[in-house]
């Protein structure tokens, strides 16, 4: 059976102690019921070191059905965080088709998240295919000079897609607004969020074949 993930992203950012992000999301997360959330429970803390460059949170519950839930945050130094992706903190919450309601986690969840988190940028995703993906996109990105699936590009459009200001200008050469007016009617939904974009693709998981179809038909609007 396919696996899929919640993956969130944000700029990680030097003045930005990570113990106060951490205790911010965890807020969110304890309000947010399972299986997305704590549902009041006890959330994980997160223990920093000087001398460590990631702090990985492991998400307890939403671990405990033998798939991965975690966090990282990078060190906070201007020495060591650059402008790429690899320096992002990071949410991953992986999950299998039938154990959550994607339509409930798109209208209830995913904007608290995105809002707690502070993401550029968050998706919804299959597992096997950002794998597959994974070879072209290291090619890419040495090639081009780009972070192409990070802060600086966008190199597939998934069944949920959230992008702030500055990716959608760094991917498409387009506001959030002009995005909007472009794939209104064209897509399932489209709306400014977080001075940003979201995007639904589907509110159903695609197939694969349907996945490359919303992926190229998105691509070619934003051109």
């Amino acid at each position: 059976m396919n696996k899929y993930y919640l993956d969130l992203r944000h700029r990680a950012k030097v003045d930005e102690p990570i113990q106060n992000k951490h205790k911010h999301f965890m807020q969110t997360m304890a309000e947010i019921e399972a299986p997305w959330g704590y549902g009041g429970k006890s959330v994980p803390a997160v223990n920093v070191s000087d001398m460590e460059l990631v702090a990985v949170v492991e998400l307890g519950e939403l671990s405990s059905r033998g798939i991965k839930s975690y966090i990282t945050y990078k060190l906070r130094s201007e020495k060591y965080l650059r402008d790429n992706a690899q320096y992002d903190d990071t949410v991953i919450i992986e999950f299998k088709p039938g154990d959550a309601d994607l339509s409930n986690f798109i209208e209830t969840v995913f904007p608290r998240y995105i809002e707690a988190f502070d993401c550029y940028r968050a998706t919804v995703g299959n597992r096997e295919i950002a794998q597959d993906d994974w070879g072209t996109i290291v090619e890419q990105c040495n090639s081009q000079g780009r972070d192409v699936n990070g802060r600086d590009g966008v190199y597939r459009i998934n069944e949920l897609n959230f992008y702030d200001r500055e990716l959608c200008k760094r991917a498409f050469g387009l506001s959030p607004e002009a995005i909007v007016k472009r794939l209104e009617g064209k897509v399932e939904r489209v709306s400014l969020f977080h001075d940003g974009v979201l995007l639904v693709g589907s509110s159903t998981l695609l197939s694969r074949d349907e996945l490359e179809k919303l992926n190229s038909t998105v691509k070619a609007l934003l051109k």
